[in-house]
């Protein structure tokens, strides 16, 4: 690039090809991981969530992970519920 704006500017030159060169890199990786993500969601199929029930909690399990909660919990939610439903 030395040759657009002369020799004696070589450090501005410099610092532009850098620029550009990491301009074009970031774009590249932009688009890889754009197209293996667009893969990988394609290959996905229908989630399966197996729910469970007992006095004390109710829990729901995944392929990519569990949770269980009390019911203390979806009692104090529905409280809230009720409260903002009220205003």
């Amino acid at each position: 690039m030395w040759f657009v704006w002369g020799f004696k500017d070589w450090v501005f030159s410099t610092l532009a090809a850098v620029a550009i060169i990491a301009i074009v890199i970031e774009i590249a990786i932009y688009f890889v991981y754009k197209q293996r993500s667009i893969r990988l969601f394609e290959k996905m199929e229908t989630p399966k969530v197996t729910w469970s029930f007992d006095e004390n909690f109710i829990g729901a399990e995944a392929d990519t992970g569990s949770s269980k909660f009390k019911w203390d919990i979806i009692k104090k939610l529905l409280a809230v519920k009720k409260a903002v439903m009220k205003l």
